[in-house]
């Protein structure tokens, strides 16, 4: 698959596709004046723009960061909109073709929610889905890996038949091995700073019994193993990939809370367990919210 480092989405990048059979372009042919270095240029939001582009030479791939381009992983070219690589493969194999332009909407939302969070491991890039208020830890990263495979197979049993399908299973591998790279290696900048603090001897500092139990917990945390575990991870996978139905979800949510809890918690003394699993489940709720938020908008069309 070759990169089109320029697709910004099915609606955006390609509106003549969707003119067919009646439907409505991508947008309207309404003239909007863009000024560039105290030049008027005018132009319409539509395939023009793309020449707007070359001839001003902005160059869209300086946007990405190029010492982490594989040419064997397509992914690795837009690594914060994973989205667009889905899209982009939809797009050429016709799939956007007679669908209008709620509909493709709908199905880009759906690859813009999943890939969210781990979008959200990378810095540099452009980031058109956003979201995240805080930067994933390595355990959430494990279950944003997980959820997003299973909700991506779920949208290609929904959606797909046939080459696009067998196609988009081909990406989901992809997607699999590069983000399995990052998500391995990932650790929050907070992590982090709870590991070093929990090595060195604390100040003698008066502290307040919240702040005492907060640096209790965390410094606990900063000693407890973070490594990706694949068996743990396929346990989330199995629990997701049962989610077929809206009532599926919260059971499914819930089965995965056990493992992850268990997971931590038996790494943590007994005396202990209560408020870690208080923190733990605080810490995770925007997570568990989000991968509960894409399921059910995925099984909700």
């Amino acid at each position: 698959m070759k990169i089109d480092l320029s697709y910004t989405g099915a609606l955006m990048g390609a509106p003549k596709d969707l003119n067919q059979n009646g439907f409505a372009p991508a947008f309207q042919k309404e003239p909007v004046t863009i000024s560039k270095e105290d030049k008027a240029y005018t132009v319409t939001l539509s395939n023009e723009w793309r020449t707007f582009a070359d001839a001003e030479k902005i160059r869209t791939e300086d946007l990405y960061s190029k010492t982490t381009i594989d040419p064997d992983d397509p992914f690795s070219y837009k690594p914060k909109d994973q989205w667009l690589i889905f899209s982009q493969s939809l797009q050429e194999q016709g799939v956007f073709e007679g669908k209008s332009r709620e509909e493709v909407a709908s199905m880009e939302e759906h690859l813009k929610r999943i890939t969210d969070g781990l979008d959200s491991l990378y810095a540099g890039g452009i980031d058109l889905a956003g979201g995240l208020t805080r930067e994933l830890d390595s355990f959430e990263a494990h279950l944003e890996y997980a959820a997003s495979l299973s909700a991506l197979n779920r949208f290609s049993e929904k959606f797909l038949t046939g080459e696009a399908q067998a196609g988009f299973k081909d990406l989901i591998d992809g997607y699999a091995k590069h983000n399995r790279a990052v998500v391995e290696h990932h650790s929050s900048l907070e992590e982090r700073f709870f590991q070093a603090r929990a090595s060195i001897t604390a100040p003698d500092v008066r502290l307040t019994p919240e702040q005492e139990k907060e640096v209790r917990i965390t410094n606990r945390l900063g000693k407890s193993d973070r490594i990706l575990k694949d068996k743990l991870v396929q346990t989330y996978i199995t629990f997701f990939e049962g989610i077929r139905h809206g009532d599926d979800i919260q059971p499914a949510i819930d089965a995965v809370k056990k493992a992850f809890l268990s997971n931590l918690l038996d790494q943590t003394p007994l005396k202990d367990r209560e408020e870690m699993k208080e923190w733990l489940m605080e810490r995770t709720s925007d997570t568990f919210d989000r991968i509960g938020s894409y399921f059910a908008a995925l099984n909700d069309d």
